[in-house]
Order: structure tokens, then sequence, then C-alpha cells
């Protein structure tokens, strides 16, 4: 297995986004998440990178425990995100 997310629960302070998600993901696979707006799909995303940890549940890729890492740790083992607003900005003159 991939990446194995098992019953995570995720909170932004005391309201909690994600209730108990789980997915795996074997490698050569394609997933796709779908929701409407405020479901909790990019919340599942950034609990996978360590940028929203979740407060319960598991987290697994290539069988290594990733739940609680920081970002960077994830993004060095493999792991990357390309977020909705990627717009470039300008800031040279």
């Amino acid at each position: 297995m991939l990446l194995e997310v098992e019953k995570i629960d995720t909170y932004y302070g005391i309201f909690q986004a994600i209730f108990q998600v789980s997915l795996e993901l074997d490698k050569g696979e394609v997933v796709c998440l779908l929701g409407r707006n405020g479901a909790g799909k990019t919340t599942a995303l950034t609990s996978i990178i360590g940028l929203n940890r979740p407060r319960s549940g598991c987290i697994k890729y290539k069988s290594l425990e990733i739940t609680g890492k920081k970002p960077f740790q994830i993004v060095r083992l493999g792991i990357g995100f390309i977020p909705e607003d990627r717009a470039l900005k300008k800031t040279w003159s």
C-alpha cells in the first residue's frame, strides 16, 4: 500500500471539519475526492501533508507513519500538494 489514511478527524479550533476519513491508494492508482463545497476535500489533503494535523487517526506513506510529521518532512518523503490558488505573483518592478 502506497498511502493509507485510517479514520482521521481534523479540526479548525473547536470546529470538526472531517470525521473518520479513510482511504487507501496503491502504487499506480489514481483516486479522486469528490464532494460539495465545504465537504472536507481540501482539509483531507492538507491533513495528509501535515498542514492541518489530525487529532485522531493514522496516516501512513509506504508503511511509514507520517501522522504528526511537519510538512517539510512529508515533502522530503515524496508527497506533494498543489493548492487550488496557485497564482504566481510578480514581486519585482
